[in-house]
């Protein structure tokens, strides 16, 4: 019995001593180490937890493992043309933006909330007991998208002097 129990807690030890959070603190490609906070990169098949605050390019799939979350925060993107894997007790959440080839969801639970948007370019699956909720965003799923670095939504891509109104209402008294 001694040993079940030292077992146990040595197997909850080693479990929680080596989950690692991943930040992103750049915009870039996955695997390179100035993507990230402390200048590692993440596994593609993890138990970890990830936080997207940028834009994050995939040059693999990734797959979500048992107890791994990510979510996407409203000034992040993930976006690449592989597959994304939300694996069972495995959570992804998203606020931001998500473009990838196929979602599969065999177990995990899937959380997409606005602002951003989210497309599929093939298609996505649930199975054992895999679940989705969407809400305050749109899924889209069969368009083309190209990945494209930058901030994640178009507002932020205007500064003042970006536009000009004519005639100028300043200008004319209008």
């Amino acid at each position: 019995m001694k040993k079940a129990i030292l077992f146990f807690l040595f197997n909850c030890l080693f479990t929680f001593t080596f989950a690692t959070t991943w930040n992103s603190n750049s915009n870039g490609l996955w695997n390179q180490s100035s993507s990230w906070v402390g200048g590692i990169i993440p596994p593609v098949s993890s138990s970890d937890t990830f936080i997207i605050r940028h834009y994050i390019d995939l040059q693999s799939s990734i797959i979500l493992t048992n107890g791994a979350y990510m979510r996407i925060d409203t000034s992040g993107r993930i976006c690449g043309h592989h597959n994304f894997t939300v694996e069972t007790n495995a959570t992804l959440l998203k606020y931001g933006i998500f473009q990838v080839d196929k979602l599969l969801v065999p177990g995990g639970d899937v959380l997409f909330y606005g602002p951003g948007d989210a497309i599929l370019s093939l298609w996505g699956q649930l199975s054992n007991g895999g679940y989705m909720h969407v809400n305050g965003c749109s899924l889209a799923v069969g368009p083309w998208f190209q990945c494209m670095k930058g901030p994640s939504t178009t507002e932020e891509n205007f500064t003042d002097d970006s536009f000009e109104i004519y005639p100028n209402p300043a200008k004319y008294g209008i």
